[in-house]
Formats: C-alpha cells, structure tokens, sequence
C-alpha cells in the first residue's frame, strides 16, 4: 500500500494498522496506491465545492488520477466516503445534480466505489492490497516547485552543455533567455566558461527543430 502523506484523518491510522506494508509518498496524483487499484479518496460533503472549483475541480483530479494509473499500469479508481444525503444541504446543490456530475467519472474511466465511512474506507483499501507489491511511484511525483525567479536558469539547464553555473553566468551576461538564445556564437564566448564548443551547442539547440 503506498498512502499520500497528505491524507488526513482517522482513516490514515486504520490504513496503517490494517495494511501489511504501508509506504508514505507525495505528489503521485491520488491518495492510495492499493494492489492493482490507483485511488482518490473524496468524502460527498466534499464535492459540491468541487464542482466549481476550475484549477481544483474533481474531473481535475480526476485527470491527474488517471495520469497516475496509466504511467502505473494500474485501474483508475474514485472512492467516495460516507453519507450523501443531508451533508451538503446549504450549497445548494441538489442531489440529481450531484449524482449526473458524479456520473461524468464513469465517462472518463474511471471506476467508482462508495464507503460508509472512514473504518469501511480502511476495508476496502485493506481488501484491493497486495502485501509487497508497490510500485516505484518517483516517475510520477509531480515536479518540484521552481523557486521564485530561478526559471529562466532552469530553462538554459535543459540545453546541451549548459550546467547550473553557466545558465548563472549566461543570464548575468544577456539579462534574459531569450538573448541568449539569439546572441552569436561569437558574443556567447564573451561569458566566462563558454568556449566554441559550447557556444555551437546552445545555437545548435536554439535552432534544432522538435523532433530532429
């Protein structure tokens, strides 16, 4: 089993106390990995605000679930816990409504699966586990964060040559990527550490075409 160390709430404890083998990761694009089954755990209450988040929707999630399981060769799975009738009453949001929106999950692929609640959410994940058998989850972590201001010296990284230190010295130089990107081979010799050989493989990667 391979929980998200985000996962809060009573259901963590259980799924620790119940599974053989529980492992504790991040940003792998849902809340369980169990056995054959990729999970994203949601509580009804929690949906009517989902269906008008955009950035944070469900069927958002529900992309990066899906995401998840193809790259771990596993099912797609959503998991919803607890009572659905008299938890969202104040929203709005009527039951026929959230039923049609829960509906869109099947059209995407993914399965759906309802629990009473958190104790019955720790069975069933306890049920689809198979003791030994997680994956190597770190292919799909989402990517660091790049620090603030530290993208353009990412971006010159990724190009044939160019290591942390010259991106450095290539922005202090040009100011941007993008003259860098259109200066010379002669004028990129004017940095500190870039020789000919260099200065080829940066206009040579600024001009490459995709795929060639």
């Amino acid at each position: 089993m391979i929980a998200d160390k985000q996962e809060k709430g009573e259901v963590t404890r259980m799924v620790r106390q119940n599974c053989t083998d529980v492992e504790y990761e991040s940003g792998f694009g849902a809340d369980y990995v169990a056995g054959g089954h990729v999970v994203e755990r949601k509580r009804w209450a929690e949906l009517p605000d989902r269906m008008y988040k955009n950035e944070n929707s469900l069927y958002m999630q529900l992309e990066r679930l899906k995401t998840a399981a193809e790259d771990l060769d596993r099912e797609p799975v959503l998991l919803l816990e607890g009572p659905m009738a008299g938890t969202f009453g104040h929203t709005g949001v009527d039951t026929a409504a959230l039923q049609k929106y829960v509906a869109g999950a099947f059209k995407m692929g993914v399965s759906v699966m309802t629990t009473l609640d958190e104790e019955h959410t720790s069975a069933v994940l306890e049920s689809l586990d198979t003791p030994s058998a997680n994956p190597d989850v770190s292919a799909v972590r989402d990517p660091a964060k790049i620090p603030e201001g530290e993208r353009p010296r990412y971006v010159l990284e990724g190009l044939d040559g160019v290591g942390p230190s010259t991106a450095r010295d290539l922005l202090k130089y040009f100011g941007t990527v993008e003259n860098v990107l259109t200066a010379t081979a002669d004028d990129l010799q004017e940095v500190s550490g870039v020789g000919p050989t260099t200065a080829e493989k940066i206009r040579s990667s600024a001009t490459e075409e995709y795929g060639a």
